[in-house]
């Protein structure tokens, strides 16, 4: 599911958004709202916003400081902007900041309904993120290593304990891991309990606690760190987007 804020210092205006269409037809959680630039940065470092819509025309600013203030600090998020007036200088400035839209107000249900979906179209996932990634292919003499390590991933996994449990040389798992796998075997040691935590945060309820450990960090801010390493947001930006 994504997340919407709009952006208005028409209270009035604003609240009428809440209602306006049934959000989960668009894959979207209730929106959010703001009724002024100071109040929607808040939100912004609250929550990932996937979309931004929000008025020009506000009391005290311009709205498009908030839209440059958007796109400097969160340039990934899809901004659309409301106004009173079809005004060519407004529309012009919009396209330099990379606006992807705008509404002239009243709001029209189907015009807003279109922008949406031409939103959520764009915001769409890759592929791979939303479907079981296929396996990576395991070379036969490292099929057994690849199997332990999935089935141990909640617990420390160390060169000793692999070759005490597979009885083979640290030479030989050293030697041969890092040229058949493509990767040092720490690194994909890594990469499966990060493909295992992304597995949990798509299609489980688990706190982001549970999964650390489930993957075999004992520190959530930590597995955190790492997890926004390997995929570019956290765990529960993760889980916003993807799950």
């Amino acid at each position: 599911m994504y997340n919407l804020l709009f952006v208005d210092d028409d209270q009035w205006i604003a609240e009428s958004m809440r209602t306006i269409l049934n959000w989960e037809d668009f894959s979207l959680n209730p929106p959010y709202i703001a009724y002024g630039m100071e109040q929607a940065q808040e939100i912004f470092q609250k929550v990932p916003i996937h979309i931004m819509i929000s008025d020009i025309e506000m009391l005290g600013y311009s709205g498009f400081e908030l839209l440059a203030w958007v796109h400097e600090h969160y340039p990934d998020t899809l901004t659309a902007f409301l106004t009173c007036h079809a005004r060519f200088d407004f529309a012009q400035k919009a396209i330099r900041l990379g606006v992807f839209g705008y509404l002239l107000k009243p709001v029209n249900e189907q015009e807003l309904a279109d922008l949406l979906r031409s939103c959520i179209q764009r915001l769409k996932p890759p592929k791979e993120e939303t479907e079981e990634t296929p396996a990576r292919q395991i070379p036969k003499r490292m099929e057994k290593i690849v199997d332990y390590i999935n089935k141990n991933l909640a617990n420390p996994i160390t060169r000793e304990s692999i070759c005490r449990e597979l009885y083979i040389s640290e030479s030989y798992l050293s030697r041969t891991f890092t040229k058949e796998m493509g990767m040092t075997l720490v690194d994909y040691i890594t990469e499966c309990r990060i493909n295992k935590a992304k597995e949990l945060l798509r299609t489980t309820d688990l706190t982001v606690t549970n999964i650390c450990t489930q993957v075999g960090y004992n520190y959530a801010a930590y597995f955190t760190k790492i997890f926004k390493e390997k995929t570019g947001m956290t765990p529960n930006q993760y889980r916003d987007q993807y799950g």
